[in-house]
């Protein structure tokens, strides 16, 4: 394999590497909390440290919890028992819009930061280079969110938790922060993913799978979606989707889809409907990490609490388990 090639693998694949192009962005203490349990399975990252368990019981209070979309008012709502007899706060929040971004415990975007490192990045090409948007030290990029939602009002959209991208702003450079790969859960049970390769135009849709055995309205559930790169043996590169519920609540997740994203699959659309728009592919992956992860319903009261964000080891197994994995079947 040349210097070349290998260089461009390990670009893709992440790691403890700084970026060579210098991003001023606001910055916090990492105090964030590890005493919460990862999903099973999938242990933290110890090339990249880098999670947010934030105290379910402060989120009020908790600065790296950023209110989006038109959502407001975020505040305590219910309490509930878990599996060991301890009493969880349940939360909720106002809008019709809702989307909550969990940033990295490390670095904290204001939106006209977002903006700025939105505008001055010409396009896919640069993205790749780069390997993230703002530092692929610190960057989520092999990433696993997720939290414990309760449907109280509204069927008609569940739930979609996103990440690899900044703001989704079509008036910011064209809707090129947009970029994104999206779990889908509806309330009916069934799984999906979508891949957002700008905002608001470029959509690739996948076909469902049902999950549960019936409804999940006004049943309190964890929800997680899961990501990870990976090169295929004949070197193309892939992008793994993973989605992760825990029905009993009790700390038990369980893996319910994994397809894969594959270079030149096809997943795209030619001209400026796809990545051709920003100097890519038309079926670009989205291959570059991003200080946020984000949970998002619209029109509906949501109780929610718990949520978490973390980088995690890709292990060899892993890798395996995904260049055998079905690819995503468009819709």
């Amino acid at each position: 394999m040349s210097p070349m090639v290998l260089e461009k693998f390990l670009r893709y694949l992440g790691g403890n590497r700084s970026s060579n192009k210098e991003i001023k962005v606001g910055h916090m203490d990492n105090n964030f909390r590890e005493k919460q349990a990862c999903i099973p399975g999938f242990p933290p990252s110890k090339m990249k440290q880098i999670q947010m368990f934030p105290d379910n019981g402060e989120l009020d209070r908790e600065k790296f919890f950023v209110l989006n979309g038109d959502a407001s008012n975020l505040r305590p709502t219910a309490n509930v028992l878990d599996s060991t007899g301890n009493m969880i706060n349940q939360w909720t929040v106002d809008g019709n819009k809702i989307r909550l971004t969990l940033f990295n415990g490390v670095t904290l975007l204001k939106k006209w930061e977002e903006n700025e490192i939105i505008s001055r990045t010409t396009g896919f090409e640069e993205l790749e280079q780069r390997g993230s948007w703002v530092d692929p030290k610190t960057d989520f990029l092999n990433v696993i969110w997720g939290m414990y939602v309760q449907r109280k009002e509204g069927t008609k959209s569940g739930y979609s938790f996103f990440s690899r991208s900044l703001r989704h702003n079509k008036d910011i450079h064209d809707g090129m922060g947009g970029t994104a790969y999206k779990g889908n859960l509806d309330i009916e049970g069934s799984l999906s993913v979508k891949k957002e390769i700008w905002h608001t135009g470029g959509y690739q849709f996948s076909k469902k799978y049902q999950a549960t055995k019936g409804s999940i309205f006004d049943k309190r559930i964890g929800y997680a979606v899961g990501l990870y790169n990976f090169v295929y043996d004949d070197q193309s590169l892939g992008v793994c989707v993973m989605q992760f519920l825990d029905e009993l609540c009790d700390g038990s997740w369980e893996l319910k889809y994994l397809r894969c994203d594959k270079e030149n699959m096809g997943w795209g659309k030619l001209g400026e409907g796809g990545g051709e728009k920003f100097g890519g592919k038309y079926d670009q992956l989205i291959s570059w990490g991003s200080p946020k992860v984000t949970f998002r319903w619209d029109n509906s009261v949501t109780w929610f609490d718990s949520p978490f964000a973390y980088e995690f080891e890709v292990t060899n197994e892993m890798i395996s388990t995904a260049k055998n994995a079905p690819l995503i079947e468009p819709r």
